[in-house]
């Protein structure tokens, strides 16, 4: 009698410690995972630029998103976004599900670039949830690594270090600040070489006029752009 008590009484205990394990272990098998993930844009300084944040599930759909991001108001300025709101320092995204299938939430954020440096947008808080609202396990947190660049600067340099013709001699002798100049030829010159170096290599220079001379006037032109494209410099020869 006595071993039937405690045959009966190990077999209680066996089948009430799997009951209770059971449940865990159906929960642990179908928790729905998802990462949140972003781009990481390298913008210059007094431009706007876009911050793409993804949250994502590969192994179910997903029914919400609540996101808080933090980054430095000094270095970035929160503009706008879809389903975002927030400023001075803290962006909120909300995701709700628009089908049966969502696989994933994608904000694009617009922000612009205050000075140069280094900054990170992260993640401060998370919320994500299945379709059954149920809440899922956030395998990966990203961030997006923010580059803002110095502008860039252009030189205004339009002028020339030397300028020859051949044949032929350039009167006055040349200088920088000289831009007309006069020259004669023989009347059986039909083409003259001109020998221009610019102060800026960047610079763009362009000779016109240097063939198909006339007996008479002619005006050959050396016409020199400076990289930043609005400073212009012509100088003639007669």
């Amino acid at each position: 009698m006595n071993r039937r008590i405690r045959n009966f009484a190990i077999c209680f205990i066996a089948a009430f410690m799997m009951a209770a394990v059971m449940p865990f272990q159906i929960l642990t098998a179908f928790a729905a995972t998802a990462k949140i993930t972003f781009n990481d844009p390298k913008p210059a300084v007094g431009t706007e630029f876009t911050v793409t944040v993804k949250a994502a599930t590969t192994d179910g759909n997903m029914g919400g998103a609540d996101i808080v991001l933090s980054y430095d108001p000094a270095v970035i300025e929160f503009v706008s976004g879809n389903n975002a709101n927030g400023g001075a320092g803290t962006v909120r995204l909300v995701g709700t599900m628009d089908s049966a299938n969502t696989k994933s939430f994608d904000f694009s954020l617009k922000f612009k670039a205050l000075q140069a440096g280094e900054t990170t947008i992260s993640v401060s808080s998370s919320e994500l949830y299945d379709a059954d609202m149920q809440a899922m396990t956030v395998s990966h947190t990203g961030n997006s690594a923010v580059k803002v660049q110095a502008p860039s600067t252009y030189s205004s340099e339009a002028s020339l270090s030397s300028l020859k013709i051949s044949p032929g001699t350039l009167t006055p002798a040349f200088s920088p600040e000289v831009t007309s100049y006069t020259a004669s030829v023989g009347a059986e010159v039909n083409k003259i070489a001109v020998s221009a170096e610019r102060k800026d290599s960047k610079a763009k220079l362009v000779v016109s006029g240097d063939s198909n001379l006339q007996p008479g006037k002619n005006q050959v032109v050396c016409k020199v752009t400076a990289e930043d494209g609005k400073t212009v410099k012509i100088i003639r020869s007669l």
